[in-house]
């Protein structure tokens, strides 16, 4: 994980990720305890920005929220 102005951020504890082989959309969950809130992280990723990128930040109290969004994730990507 890197800050906007580039610098890595070491405090992040990335914990689990996944990807969608046939459209190379990925999710991952990362726990934070300096965040503030639960926050959702969409982005465009790959060589030409033609995949997804979900990035889920939150705090441990939020794991519920962050494991019924990537099950969501899972979802939308078998439609």
């Amino acid at each position: 994980m890197f800050f906007v102005d580039g610098t890595k951020d070491r405090e992040a504890n990335p914990v689990f990720s996944a990807k969608h082989l046939p459209s190379g959309n990925l999710v991952r969950i990362v726990i934070f305890e300096s965040h503030p809130e639960y926050t959702e992280v969409h982005n465009r990723v790959g060589d030409n920005d033609d995949q997804d990128g979900l990035c889920l930040l939150m705090a441990l109290p939020d794991m519920q929220c962050a494991m019924d969004m990537t099950v969501a994730w899972a979802k939308r990507q078998a439609s």
